[in-house]
């Protein structure tokens, strides 16, 4: 698979919420040893609201597709993540200005541009405990990836691989940032939720694109 049309990103982003909603008991499981336990219940009322907009609305392009995602995950998700999700798609969807389908050049930069803009509003950085510990090395591989012209199917596969051992590594600090980091060195031990839930995403991305490409 060489590009990701705007039908298909529909596709991948509803096999998203699928993921977040099987998931959201162990979200939440997750979010109750280290912050307010409903972290798995909000990306899953944010994924279903992407659900509806992408059955009720009529996106001409990529970046309207993902402009529109972050609006609705800004609105939908609360706390901190709604707001870093949200800048997230919507810094993305920039790069992606009136393309009907993009390559794995183009994914990595939306990629990137989203990883800065979470960077930026979050003002975190990695080893702080937080969903960048899972974007970095995720857009890091895609961005080797992109160098390496994989697939798009198996630069996925390996962004999700590092985010998932990304997620598992801020099981072993403390918290910078959120409820979490008012536990100190009782938040080590628990692996943070919000970086675990990009892992999920990615991973979701990546099996569907998968079976899309087993279905050719």
């Amino acid at each position: 698979m060489k590009t990701i049309t705007l039908d298909q990103w529909k596709v991948v982003l509803t096999a998203v919420g699928d993921v977040i909603a099987a998931k959201e008991k162990h979200l939440n499981e997750l979010d109750s040893l280290i912050g307010d336990g409903d972290h798995g219940s909000s990306m899953k009322r944010g994924f279903e609201a992407v659900r509806s907009l992408i059955a009720e609305s009529s996106h001409t392009n990529v970046g309207e597709l993902f402009s529109g995602v972050g609006a609705v995950l800004l609105q939908e998700i609360g706390g901190a993540v709604g707001p870093l999700l949200g800048s997230f798609f919507t810094a993305a969807a920039r790069q992606a200005r009136d393309l009907h389908e993009v390559d794995l050049a183009v994914w990595s930069a939306m990629f990137a541009a989203g990883v800065a803009k979470v960077r930026q509003f979050g003002k975190a950085s990695p080893g702080d405990k937080t969903m960048l510990d899972a974007l970095q090395p995720a857009c890091d591989a895609f961005e080797t990836a992109n160098r390496q012209s994989l697939p798009l199917q198996d630069a996925f596969r390996k962004a999700a691989g590092e985010a998932r051992l990304g997620a598992e590594h801020t099981a072993g600090w403390v918290a910078k940032f959120g409820r979490a980091k008012f536990l100190g060195e009782r938040a080590i031990g628990h692996q943070d939720p919000g970086a675990t839930s990009i892992y999920f995403m990615l991973d979701a991305m990546a099996e569907a694109l998968s079976r899309m490409e087993e279905s050719r």
